[in-house]
């Protein structure tokens, strides 16, 4: 098999996935990117703003002060005029850290007029300071009311200028929001267009993934047509897929391999078996050989029909469920034929035999769904049982087919497996429509060992039982409307290591 070129479904599921995931990321930090930008211009903006503002709050508070100290000559204002100019002093820093940053003649100016107007106040405080000493006469009136009004002429300068700036800033501030918004829409397109991008690469990929396991299904169904309406098909089946279903093409290339061999061995042993009769032969190597004979013959009676039915509905499960479920029911089809080629001719255990039909009834489970219910009551003494390949598989597909086809719901098959004494009891139970009476007495007399009926499967297992125990087993069926049970008894016979 191609193994070697296996590329799981999943996986090219995975990358469409990723790509998606990649855009998102991306959306992600261009909207924490954009978002960041932009609080940090309104951030910028806004504290500009708050900085000229608390510089004029400053000096209006300062000049307060100064218009107490002046009217009232209250030395408390006096006092506290130095605090109030070392907080303009600090503001005044902001507003120059602001003009370093991005240069602007008119904040620039303000600030020279502020200083100005500082050195002014300084002056009007000295004056003040003298003349609410002891000794007033140095100072006059005249000299302080001059001083005063200079530094109010210097205040309504501020004002003015204070106004001009605070004006052109929300100018600016305006202009600086319309890029912003600019700057938010772009990011928002970029958003929009790595989405569809994203959806795009994704849809795109994803289809090529269906088309390619559509065209693989139509190739397997074509081909599994061919082979049904002859088995001498020379041609093999080749995928250009890469996945799972490549391994499966291998396996039922080896299986149609298989089946021809197995036809030819058909023919070689029917022809001396009707050569053993003719001869009449009755020695008793002749007879064992016979019977070998017999036994591989009824080994190797591989009826195709299931493989075609369930390939058929791998075909739909493909179209209504995902790739996942497809590549899981696929490995276990595969598991299922490659149990029954391997193991045709050879003896297995219980417990193998059991897995094979769990493996079966997962199959079952995928077409029917919740439609019946599989309960195992296994004991574990009894998984080493010897016994032939294909034995219980059959039968719980004989329960279905005949005793439970016509349920929608309700419908329950148990097997069970149990140790008493030296033999091994092995039991299918269902709560289907049961065995027709006349069926039930064919069973009872032996007549059914001789004659070809519709339950071919039951007797041909049956026999293959009865040929690899020597005859010592025993075979029943209890049948009635609403449940069937069919018990077999063999000898405890455990596998040997390398048989």
């Amino acid at each position: 098999m191609n193994r070697d070129r296996k590329k799981s479904i999943s996986v090219e599921y995975q990358k469409g996935y990723y790509v998606i995931f990649c855009c998102v990321i991306i959306m992600f930090a261009a909207a924490t990117i954009g978002n960041w930008m932009l609080s940090r211009g309104y951030r910028s903006t806004l504290n500009e703003l708050l900085e000229l503002n608390q510089l004029y709050v400053e000096i209006e508070t300062s000049n307060m002060v100064i218009n107490d100290a002046y009217l009232y000559l209250r030395e408390s204002s006096v006092e506290s005029y130095a605090s109030e100019r070392e907080n303009i002093r600090r503001q005044i820093d902001v507003v120059n850290r602001q003009v370093e940053r991005e240069y602007s003649r008119a904040k620039k100016d303000l600030t020279c007029m502020t200083e100005t107007y500082l050195e002014e106040c300084d002056a009007l405080m000295r004056l003040l300071e003298s003349y609410l000493s002891d000794n007033p006469g140095r100072v006059s009136n005249e000299e302080i009311d001059q001083q005063y009004r200079a530094a109010q002429e210097v205040m309504d300068y501020i004002n003015t200028s204070f106004k001009e700036i605070y004006s052109l800033e929300l100018t600016v501030s305006q202009k600086r929001e319309q890029e912003m918004v600019k700057l938010s829409r772009s990011i928002s397109l970029l958003q929009i267009g790595l989405l569809l991008l994203g959806l795009i690469i994704y849809l795109r990929h994803n289809l090529k993934i269906i088309r390619n396991i559509s065209e693989s299904l139509r190739q397997l169904t074509q081909f599994v047509e061919c082979v049904k309406g002859n088995l001498y098909h020379t041609e093999r089946l080749e995928l250009r897929s890469h996945d799972e279903l490549l391994i499966l093409a291998d396996t039922i290339n080896e299986l149609l391999d298989i089946i021809q061999e197995q036809v030819e061995q058909l023919e070689q042993d029917s022809q001396i078996r009707e050569q053993i009769r003719e001869m009449e032969i009755d020695n008793l190597r002749l007879k064992n050989e016979l019977q070998s004979s017999q036994m591989d013959l009824l080994q190797s009676r591989i009826n195709p029909h299931f493989l075609f039915n369930t390939l058929n509905m791998i075909s739909n499960s493909a179209v209504i469920e995902d790739a996942e479920q497809t590549r899981m029911l696929i490995d276990i089809t595969a598991e299922y034929l490659r149990y029954n080629l391997d193991r045709l001719t050879k003896t297995v255990s219980l417990k193998e035999e059991l897995e094979n039909v769990k493996d079966y009834i997962y199959i079952q489970k995928c077409r029917f769904e919740e439609r019946f219910a599989f309960v195992f009551e296994i004991d574990e003494q009894c998984g080493g049982q010897k016994m032939p390949c294909m034995i219980l598989q059959p039968l719980v597909e004989n329960a279905l087919k005949h005793g439970l086809y016509h349920m929608r719901s309700g419908g329950k098959i148990i097997i069970r497996t149990r140790a008493e004494g030296n033999c091994t009891v092995m039991e299918i139970e269902d709560n289907g429509c049961g065995f027709p009476e006349e069926y039930l007495e064919k069973i009872r007399s032996g007549i059914f060992e001789h004659e070809r009926d519709t339950h071919v499967g039951i007797r041909n297992i049956y026999m293959r039982l009865k040929l690899f125990y020597k005859g010592q087993i025993r075979f029943w069926v209890d049948s009635c409307q609403g449940k069937t049970v069919l018990h077999i008894v063999v000898p405890r016979q455990n596998v040997c290591k390398g048989e």
